[in-house]
């Protein structure tokens, strides 16, 4: 795939999160961003003055420090070549992330797997803790895989898989999670097994499914 349809791809799956716009939960967009998701929701967004325009819209939402506004206008800028975009990307998100987005921690946590390892695991776990599901996932593999940073760890990779197949709202996504879970499942002794177990427990108890809003995810969820 080149780099223009893979900037394309990642732009449009980024914008999917805007349909559903489940604004029900902290943090809350400004109105003036829930105003501009709203009629971009109902635009044609493959055009791209619709898209310049909802950038200009959020724009002035995100410099006032509306950490949704930066949650969106970061996901649009990283699907961009451009170093400069990149860096404003991830300045954007990094501020998201520190204001309580999710989604967020969950992209800078993606992007950052293989040239900062420490880094990545620390937005991966921030935004898995916060009920970002895809993180679940990707923290399975980091527990499972170790690196230069971190230990491996079955039973974490494990525990973690589980909690991502139970957290998951789309089926092939939880599907996936049970797959790893599956794979991890046949290669471990019956002790680590245990331990997973108990760390499922501790889990589900610490980290209770949360209620759905617009920067709570880095994937869009169905």
């Amino acid at each position: 795939m080149s780099k223009v349809n893979l900037k394309k791809k990642l732009t449009a799956l980024f914008l999917l999160i805007i349909t559903a716009l489940p604004a029900t939960s902290a943090p809350l967009p400004t109105e003036a961003t829930q105003m501009a998701l709203e009629e971009f929701s109902l635009s044609n967004r493959e055009h791209k003055e619709k898209i310049d325009s909802f950038i200009k819209a959020l724009m002035p939402e995100a410099e006032a420090g509306d950490p949704v506004a930066k949650f969106f206008l970061g996901g649009i800028f990283l699907s961009n070549d451009s170093d400069s975009y990149k860096n404003q990307a991830h300045k954007l998100l990094h501020e998201s992330a520190e204001g309580g987005c999710a989604g967020a921690a969950g992209i800078l946590g993606a992007q950052l797997m293989e040239t900062d390892p420490p880094a990545s695991y620390k937005w991966l776990s921030q935004a898995a803790e916060a009920g970002d599901t895809i993180s679940m996932l990707f923290l399975s593999t980091v527990y499972l895989n170790g690196n230069s940073s971190i230990q491996r760890n079955e039973a974490k990779a494990l525990a973690w898989a589980e909690f991502a197949a139970i957290q998951f709202n789309s089926d092939f996504m939880k599907f996936t999670a049970q797959q790893q879970a599956s794979r991890i499942n046949t290669s471990i002794p019956e002790s680590t097994k245990l331990e997973a177990e108990a760390l499922l427990a501790e889990l589900q108890v610490k980290h209770p499914k949360q209620e759905p809003y617009l920067c709570g995810q880095s994937t869009p969820q169905s």
